[in-house]
């Protein structure tokens, strides 16, 4: 199986969809050999900043000369980037190599008619076990939508456990409340481990809280109030922090909230032995790469790629445009899933762009460019259904002329062909 035939495999599997419940990777695990329980892991739950708290961490303790896998999801632009060590995607041959091997494991297990894993929990077994042939010290690890019944929840060697910004998304699956989904991120929390959460609402604190005091774990939330802006750019910002001075190379005043908890995860790993330098708390925010999250491709017209795609990262998406284009033309190119909250981000964003794009994600829950236009045409009448994402960029960079600014959002899953559109018209 070369990286073509893997990749198309995984795709035979997706339409399994979402089922939570941690037997069929426990089997598949088991059949493996158990890599997970040969790598130390920190845990990260949330509904927004897991990924990038994950990325920021993993960097650091790359500077700090610690081998360090880091599994996060979903991928922007290349399916090998889920799976990275040193901050450097699993080789083609590699990533073949263990599909390969896991697909001969679930054809075993078909053949003894037992349920079969999803496909998340086939790429969480795949990163499992390139880490600990990698011989990986440790390992950033990212839920995918839940937390206790979570396919990377089979994790028994957890240092840290950081519990991210909650708000209400995937609501059928996770709790209607904020309470309730927290309790189920917060389903990660090992005993006698760490907990760092997110300085954010009280009454998620305190269910966090809770769980960390009932499993014997040490509880810290992270303190905005340690924090010190410095200057904050489109290109990055400078703070201080717990009188360290950083810079990070991210725009977003909420990328100050994933910095913060990223180093508190590294000063509680100090606590487990872990030799982690100031020095390399300052190199590893300061060369951190985190692309697709408010993202700028290039200027005249500042054009910035952002994947918010539930209602708390379109609210802190909506704080960075009021923040960094005061007073621009703004133009949106937008592509949703059909299961998001799509009317509430037209109501949010779109009374402040001058025109919209819209788009058809190419994922089979995709929300139509159509449909999309029909709800934003609500709040905002100059918007228009593009046959395909090249036009929506073509017409979107001349709409913002050279000074305007190109915000496009939504789904992840189509922004890499943004990227790509963006690029063959330069």
């Amino acid at each position: 199986m070369n990286e073509k035939q893997a990749n198309e495999y995984l795709s035979q599997i997706a339409g399994s969809g979402i089922i939570l419940g941690l037997e069929p990777i426990r089997e598949l695990l088991r059949r493996l050999g158990n890599p997970q329980d040969r790598l130390r892991f920190i845990h990260a739950a949330g509904t927004n900043g897991k990924g990038a708290t994950l990325t920021m961490t993993a960097s650091i303790l790359t500077a700090a000369g610690y081998k360090t896998g880091k599994y996060t999801s979903p991928e922007v632009f290349e399916s090998r980037e889920k799976f990275m060590i040193d901050g450097e995607m699993i080789s083609p041959e590699a990533f073949a190599d263990c599909v390969t091997r896991i697909r001969a494991v679930i054809e075993q297990m078909q053949a003894e008619q037992r349920p079969i894993p999803t496909v998340f929990e086939v790429e969480t077994a795949l990163a499992f076990l390139y880490f600990a042939e990698q011989n990986c010290e440790l390992v950033a690890l990212e839920t995918g939508m839940g937390g206790a019944e979570d396919a990377t929840n089979v994790v028994s060697t957890t240092l840290v456990s950081i519990i991210t910004s909650i708000g209400l998304d995937h609501t059928g699956f996770l709790g209607d409340t904020v309470e309730e989904i927290a309790a189920v991120k917060g389903g990660i929390i090992k005993p006698n481990t760490a907990v760092i959460c997110q300085n954010q609402r009280a009454e998620v604190i305190e269910v966090i809280r809770n769980i960390a005091e009932i499993r014997k774990s040490s509880f810290a939330v992270t303190e905005p109030a340690e924090l010190c802006l410095k200057e904050q750019q489109l290109d990055g910002q400078r703070f201080c922090y717990r009188g360290l001075e950083l810079t990070l190379p991210l725009a977003g005043k909420y990328q100050l909230d994933n910095a913060m908890a990223a180093v508190d995860a590294v000063c509680a790993l100090r606590g487990c032995g872990y030799h982690i330098p100031d020095s390399a708390i300052q190199e590893g925010l300061q060369t951190v790469c985190w692309p697709g999250r408010f993202e700028r491709l290039g200027t005249r017209p500042d054009f910035i790629l952002d994947g918010a795609h539930n209602p708390n990262a379109m609210q802190r998406l909506l704080e960075c445009i009021k923040f960094y284009f005061t007073n621009r033309r703004l133009i949106y190119i937008m592509g949703v899933l059909a299961d998001k909250d799509y009317a509430k981000a037209a109501e949010m964003l779109c009374p402040l762009a001058a025109e919209i794009y819209t788009v058809t994600p190419p994922n089979p829950r995709a929300l139509s460019a159509q449909e999309l236009a029909d709800c934003i045409e609500r709040v905002n009448p100059h918007v228009t259904a593009c046959r395909d994402i090249p036009t929506a960029v073509r017409l979107a960079v001349q709409a913002a002329g050279t000074d305007g600014a190109v915000i496009a959002f939504g789904s992840l899953s189509y922004l890499a062909e943004v990227k790509r559109s963006w690029k063959q018209d330069k």
